[in-house]
């Protein structure tokens, strides 16, 4: 049994026999009433009966609570005339608050003609009754704001503001640090005195300061920086569903190396609760896509659903996402997943592209690497999306510039501009094909001019690149092996295994490479048949894999 509601029930049945003896008796209408308004079964009708025949029969602090019946519309209709007509009598009768409670009506124009100099005066009036009264204070700042805009007494305005949150008034609290955090508005920017207010106003648990506060303790403003109490603040703001808030957990917990721990469930959560308040936010339906894509290794279902939503909404990432999950054959179609398909990769990485996202021009350009020619480019159209890609450091695409302009065998020829591309994607991208290309680059000028410092550099390049997966780095590793006082010992059979392993992963390098050792009988038994076969190998090879880019055959012959 709930002995708070047997209790309330009890003392409301004494009052009803109290009436029934005196039927005129206005404090038992009160009480009653009172009584009735924090139950939640009894009748709100019968509440505000009771109330207005208190209020009838002069009972003072029935004008202000018949009053505030009329202004939130608790079992009655809304009424601005008739909140007037009592808070006017409970301002005669001297009731606290009330005469501050009819300046807001003033203020708003409600029930009465707008009139704000009026609403300020009435506001001065309540604080010499009451100097007590917080919300006086507060309304009297907003009055006296309004009623000069153009030119604000702002020393008054900051004095009457600061009184209203000395009183206890979150409103003016969450205001002035408000504006004690910006310097383009009424006051000066005051950090510490902006955190005070927020401190202040969170203290009160006012969910209006627990965003800001967190800022002020993660940033060190207005404060001594503490990372954990700020993320503290952060979680209270995001359990308010402060939209910023949830959206930060939801990253940091997604994203290693951050201010929390990694944690994909926890990320999802905070995804999910920010979409309630927010369902078509792409860049967060893109984020728990990437985050479901990642915890769901077998099922992809869920994370490509999320995708198609973002990139309805003109989502970049979301579109690429779905043209990687045509390219990898995780795309779905009727909850049915679907076999790879790069025509359809290809149409989304074009839109991605398009929308300004980089990595798609990456995925174009590996696709043609690997044979698609389902889309034709011009030349221009080629570089312009290798330079989209490489300005945003999606890796491979310098390395391609820098073939595509290398003096030997490029394209177009320009030895400056390929040496830019060459050292971005060395430096920056650290890429296995540029530290391949600069290492046979280095072969030839020690070839032009001997130079062991520089065979040292290309086997150090290419042992890089090989380790990698870079099958062209393994026929300079084997080409290294052939060299007589080079950097690796000579060893013509593991040259020829290097050569080989090149080869079988798709580099026709390595086929013309043991050509020419069966042509010229170096290291091997002279063999003219055996070498036209591996001779007609790497023209297969060469064939099957013909592309924009440049080959390292036609960079080394």
């Amino acid at each position: 049994m709930d002995v708070g509601i047997s209790r309330r029930e009890h003392v409301m049945d004494l009052y009803e026999e109290e009436l029934r003896l005196k039927p005129d008796n206005a404090d038992a209408h009160f009480n009653l009433a009172l009584e009735m308004l924090e139950t939640d079964n009894s009748p709100k009708t019968d509440m505000v009966e009771h109330m207005r025949r208190a209020a009838e029969l002069g009972h003072k602090k029935a004008f202000a609570y018949l009053a505030s019946f009329y202004i939130t519309g608790t079992g009655v209709e809304k009424n601005a005339e008739q909140a007037v007509k009592w808070l006017t009598q409970a301002v005669e009768a001297g009731v606290p608050d009330a005469m501050a409670n009819l300046a807001t009506l003033y203020y708003r124009g409600e029930g009465v003609p707008k009139d704000i100099k009026k609403a300020y005066l009435l506001s001065r009036k309540a604080i010499e009754q009451d100097p007590g009264c917080s919300m006086a204070y507060y309304n009297m700042f907003v009055y006296l704001r309004d009623l000069n805009p153009e030119n604000p007494d702002k020393s008054e305005l900051e004095r009457v503001l600061r009184r209203a949150a000395d009183l206890g008034d979150i409103d003016a609290m969450v205001y002035l640090a408000e504006e004690y955090s910006s310097d383009d508005d009424l006051f000066e920017l005051n950090p510490k005195a902006a955190f005070v207010y927020w401190f202040r106003a969170a203290v009160e648990n006012d969910s209006r300061a627990f965003a800001p506060l967190a800022e002020c303790y993660l940033n060190g403003s207005g404060t001594e920086k503490d990372v954990e109490e700020g993320l503290e603040y952060v979680r209270r703001a995001a359990r308010e569903n402060h939209p910023e808030c949830m959206m930060f957990l939801a990253r940091e917990y997604g994203d290693a190396g951050g201010l929390l721990p990694l944690d994909f469930a926890l990320s999802i959560k905070w995804c999910r609760r920010f979409l309630q308040v927010k369902p078509d936010d792409a860049d967060m339906l893109c984020l728990l896509a990437d985050n479901l894509f990642k915890v769901f290794q077998t099922d992809r279902n869920q994370s490509f659903a999320n995708y198609v939503r973002a990139a309805a909404l003109k989502h970049p990432r979301a579109v690429y996402r779905l043209g990687r999950a045509w390219e990898e054959g995780w795309a779905y179609e009727q909850e049915n997943r679907q076999p790879a398909n790069q025509d359809k990769a290809a149409q989304y990485y074009l839109q991605a592209l398009e929308l300004g996202n980089a990595e798609a021009a990456g995925a174009l350009v590996r696709m043609a690497d690997f044979g698609y020619t389902g889309v034709e480019y011009s030349p221009a159209d080629w570089v312009n999306m290798l330079k989209i890609g490489a300005d945003a450091g999606v890796k491979g695409c310098a390395a391609k510039l820098a073939a595509y302009y290398h003096p030997k065998g490029g394209q177009q020829p320009d030895a400056e501009i390929s040496a830019a591309w060459m050292k971005i994607a060395l430096e920056r991208d650290k890429t296995p094909w540029a530290m391949t290309l600069r290492g046979w680059e280095l072969v030839e000028e020690h070839e032009e001019a001997a130079s062991p410092e520089k065979l040292r550099e290309a086997a150090r390049l290419f042992r890089k690149a090989a380790g990698r997966g870079e099958a062209a780095a393994l026929a300079g590793l084997g080409w290294l092996h052939l060299q007589e006082n080079g950097p690796l010992p000579q060893n013509p059979g593991k040259s020829i295994e290097l050569f080989r392993r090149a080869a079988r992963m798709g580099e026709p390098l390595g086929a013309e490479m043991i050509a020419d050792m069966c042509a010229d009988g170096d290291g091997v038994k002279k063999d003219w048949w055996l070498s036209r076969k591996w001779r007609r190998y790497a023209r297969t090879i060469e064939y099957r894999r013909k592309d924009k880019k440049t080959t390292l055959i036609e960079l080394v012959d």
